[in-house]
C-alpha cells in the first residue's frame, strides 16, 4: 500500500476532530491549521483565511471565542501550519517573535 491509501479529506478530518473539540471545553491551542487562499476583489489580491478552523468551530462553544494565530509580514495566516489559540477571555495583545538566528524554514 502506498501512503496515499491512507489520505483523508479535510471534511473527514474536521468531522473526526469536532466531537473531541466540543468535549474538551477548554482554551485549545491548535498547531496544524493551514491558511487557505481566497480570491479578493482585485485581480492580484488574494487573502488567506483559516476556513478549516472556521468550519470546525462553527456550531461549537468556540464559535465566539477570541482567536489569535501566527501571521506573515502581511498579517495573513501562513499557507503552511499556523499556531492558533482560542480563548474564552479577551486577548488584548498578541505578539509574534521570529528567531533571527534560524535559517529560513523550508516546507
Amino acid at each position: 500500500m502506498s501512503s496515499g491509501d491512507y489520505s483523508t479529506t479535510l471534511l473527514e478530518q474536521i468531522l473526526a476532530f469536532h466531537g473531541t473539540l466540543v468535549r474538551l471545553d477548554a482554551n485549545p491551542v491548535l498547531t496544524i491549521i493551514t491558511g487557505a487562499g481566497t480570491s479578493g476583489a482585485c485581480r492580484n489580491h488574494s487573502e488567506r483565511k483559516l476556513s478549516a478552523l472556521e468550519t470546525l468551530i462553527f456550531d461549537t462553544q468556540y464559535a465566539h471565542y477570541q482567536i489569535v494565530h501566527t501571521v506573515t509580514s502581511d498579517e495573513q495566516p501562513y499557507d503552511k501550519p499556523n499556531s492558533v489559540i482560542l480563548s474564552r477571555w479577551p486577548i488584548c495583545v498578541s505578539l509574534q517573535y521570529k528567531h533571527h538566528h534560524l535559517d529560513k524554514l523550508e516546507y
